[in-house]
C-alpha cells in the first residue's frame, strides 16, 4: 500500500512513460489543493443563487417553472467546481445534493412568493411562518410527474460541473519550469 501523498517515482530519461509520469504528478498537485469544504460552500451559494432566481423568474411569470432547476443544478455544481477545485467523485455528489436541496429551496421560495401575492402579504411574513410540514406541503401541493425530469437533469448537472475537467495543456503548463 502506497502512501496517499507520496509522489510517483520519476521515469527515466526518454522513458515513453514520462507523460503518464507527469499526469500522475498533476493529478497529485490537484488532489493536495482540493477542498471539500470550500465545495459545500460553493455549491451551497450556487444552489442558493440558482433557487432565489427560479423564485423571482416564477414571482414575474406568475408560474412555477420546473425546468428553472436545471440552473439550480448548474449553478450548484459550477459552485462546487470553483471553490472546490475537486476533481474527485466526492465533488460530483456534493454538486448534486447541494441541486437536490436547491431544488426544493427553489419549488418553496416560488410557493411563497405565490402565496404572499394571493394574500397580499410580505413574503417574509410566509417564510417566517414557515415549518416542516407546510414546507412538505408545499413541495406536493406544487409537484408536476415532469418536474421529476427537471430534477433529474438538475441533479446530473450538479454533479457532472462540480467536478473539475482536467486538460492536456493544464498539464503541459505544470510541467514547464
Amino acid at each position: 500500500m502506497t502512501e496517499p501523498n507520496a509522489q510517483p517515482t520519476p521515469p527515466a530519461p526518454g522513458d515513453v512513460n514520462s507523460d503518464s509520469f507527469m499526469l500522475q504528478r498533476y493529478l497529485q498537485h490537484i488532489r493536495d489543493n482540493q477542498n471539500i469544504t470550500m465545495g459545500i460552500v460553493g455549491g451551497a451559494t450556487g444552489a442558493l443563487l440558482g433557487s432565489i432566481v427560479w423564485a423571482i423568474v416564477a414571482a414575474y411569470a406568475n408560474l412555477n417553472i420546473g425546468f428553472i432547476a436545471i440552473l439550480v443544478g448548474f449553478s450548484s455544481g459550477f459552485g462546487v467546481r470553483f471553490l472546490g477545485k475537486g476533481i474527485d467523485k466526492q465533488f460530483g455528489i456534493v454538486g448534486a445534493a447541494c441541486a437536490a436541496v436547491g431544488v426544493a429551496v427553489g419549488n418553496i421560495l416560488a410557493a411563497s412568493i405565490a402565496t404572499a401575492n394571493h394574500y397580499d402579504t410580505s413574503v417574509m411574513t410566509v417564510i417566517g411562518g414557515l415549518n416542516l410540514d407546510i414546507m412538505k406541503e408545499m413541495l406536493v401541493a406544487n409537484f408536476s410527474p415532469i418536474d421529476l425530469f427537471f430534477y433529474g437533469i438538475a441533479l446530473w448537472a450538479g454533479y457532472k460541473y462540480a467536478i473539475r475537467i482536467v486538460k492536456p495543456e493544464d498539464v503541459q503548463s505544470f510541467t514547464r519550469p
